[in-house]
């Protein structure tokens, strides 16, 4: 029987190709792990002889677990994490600007009490 480390091991490096495909929540993508986690498990306790490459098989492509699993409901989801992300990039971008401000009108304001003496040539 093959021990269930290696099998959540084996669903990480499975699931790598695709993971830039994967955007949505942290417990969105563990929720997808466990999903193809138990498949297998479920599988290899029903086949107790069957390898990893029978598993391997039984998964197919890993864009397939995706694109099902976007399929089932969470693409509300996806859209809350990707709506979340712009709005935080945003407020980050517009504090940048703001503190950018500040600085140059302190900038300007401690060189404006400069004087510069014209001497006179004789």
């Amino acid at each position: 029987m093959i021990a269930k480390e290696q099998i959540r091991k084996e669903v990480k490096a499975y699931l790598k190709p695709v993971r830039k495909l994967m955007k949505f929540s942290k417990e969105t993508k563990e929720t997808l792990y466990m999903t193809v986690e138990g498949c297998a498990i479920d599988f290899l306790n029903a086949n107790p002889k069957a390898t990893m490459d029978d598993v391997h098989e039984l998964w197919g492509r890993p864009e397939e677990w995706v694109t099902q699993f976007l399929d089932s409901g969470k693409a509300e989801e996806v859209d809350k994490f990707h709506r979340r992300g712009k709005i935080i990039l945003a407020a980050g971008i517009g504090l940048a600007a703001i503190v950018a401000l500040i600085l140059v009108y302190c900038f300007m304001y401690q060189f404006s009490n400069i004087t510069i003496v014209d001497y006179p040539v004789r």
